[in-house]
């Protein structure tokens, strides 16, 4: 269990969930996340808008899921997905070469 304001030490530990054009947008506003913050559910927010709403109930906007007021930093998180994402592009682009038929036009 995490405490609140535990620096999570495993990127593992927290994978934001939400398709590849929804990464780092907040699941209240729908807009850029504004000091991006993460729930243990693994779900982003703004700072203020996950802030206002634990202030009603201490449960995830997104999933309903208990979160006992525990969130991390999450731009460490949002990073870490722009280096894979352009991680996965160069490999791609390496993929696009082929012994046998040279490189492929795309």
């Amino acid at each position: 269990m995490k405490l609140r304001g535990e620096i999570v030490e495993e990127e593992e530990d927290y994978e934001i969930k939400s398709d590849d054009e929804d990464k780092g947008k907040c699941g209240i506003c729908s807009e850029e996340a504004k000091e991006p913050m993460i729930t243990k559910c693994n779900h982003i927010f703004c700072e203020k808008c996950i802030v206002q709403s634990l202030r009603k109930t201490m449960r995830c906007p997104v999933c309903k899921e208990e979160t006992s007021g525990i969130l991390n930093n999450g731009q460490y998180f949002i990073d870490q997905w722009h280096k894979k994402k352009a991680k996965k592009k160069t490999e791609k682009k390496e993929e696009k070469f082929t012994p046998t038929t040279g490189w492929l036009i795309p």
